[in-house]
């Protein structure tokens, strides 16, 4: 009886701490500023200082990974099979939402707009406008992402999803393999910061959505709704919409 009681005295402490809060895995996702920034070795932006006030208001709740990183389609193949729990910033879809759980409060809105290089005096109010250029109209739009779904969808496009970067597909437009890039704000501002008068964003907004923090199947439900409730807190507070604006250039 002695040894079962110092057994269990030993993994009380253990068991103590795993009760006392939810270890979140999640990754830092790659060319996805301002979500994710590379500055020096550690990664920070958008994500990362939300996932800090989260933990904040909810001590219970730890975020893990946050400075390992990985490409989109990979976080969402991890998420999926359970290696990780969680990635931020991403737009429900149909195909997301049979895989992914979404919480009811979104963590920031964006809009996707066109870059042209900055001698294109092309107008565009629509994607009938784009439509109309035909193989003039190529568009160029990262490999794997969202953004790609959305062009499909709308149809009758032509599309270029080879550029599996921002920087693949810049270099692309630069050399006249594609009319437009397709990207959102926040980020596209400073994604071309890199690129000085070589690029100009044209005025109109394509598509607009929120994007979302998603979790895992595998994820409890008590925990996606403990976070979303300390995200609800910072909402109300107007913390959320400040540290978004911190990051959008």
């Amino acid at each position: 009886m002695t040894t079962w009681l110092s057994r269990l005295a030993l993994c009380l402490p253990v068991l103590i701490l795993q009760m006392a809060y939810a270890e979140i895995k999640t990754a830092a996702q790659i060319d996805s500023e301002p979500k994710y920034i590379k500055e020096g070795s550690a990664a920070v932006g958008i994500c990362v200082d939300i996932m800090r006030a989260v933990e904040k208001v909810d001590p219970s709740l730890k975020f893990v990974g946050d400075q390992q990183w990985q490409p989109l389609a990979r976080i969402e193949s991890n998420v999926e099979s359970g290696e990780l729990d969680a990635g931020c910033g991403l737009q429900k879809n149909k195909t997301r939402e049979a895989k992914f759980q979404f919480p009811a409060t979104a963590l920031f809105p964006v809009k996707w707009m066109l870059a042209v290089r900055a001698d294109d005096d092309v107008k565009i109010s629509n994607w009938a406008d784009v439509k109309k250029l035909g193989p003039d109209g190529v568009i160029l739009v990262n490999f794997g992402s969202g953004a790609l779904k959305t062009l499909e969808a709308v149809g009758g496009l032509v599309i270029d999803s080879g550029g599996k970067t921002n920087v693949d597909n810049l270099v692309k437009l630069e050399a006249k393999r594609g009319r437009f890039y397709y990207y959102r704000s926040p980020g596209f501002v400073g994604e071309l910061k890199a690129y000085p008068g070589k690029f100009k964003i044209l005025p109109a907004v394509m598509d607009s959505a929120m994007f979302y923090m998603m979790f895992g199947k595998h994820v409890p439900a008590e925990t996606v709704e403990k976070f979303n409730k300390a995200l609800l807190e910072l909402e109300k507070k107007g913390e959320l919409e400040k540290l978004v604006k911190k990051w959008d250039s």
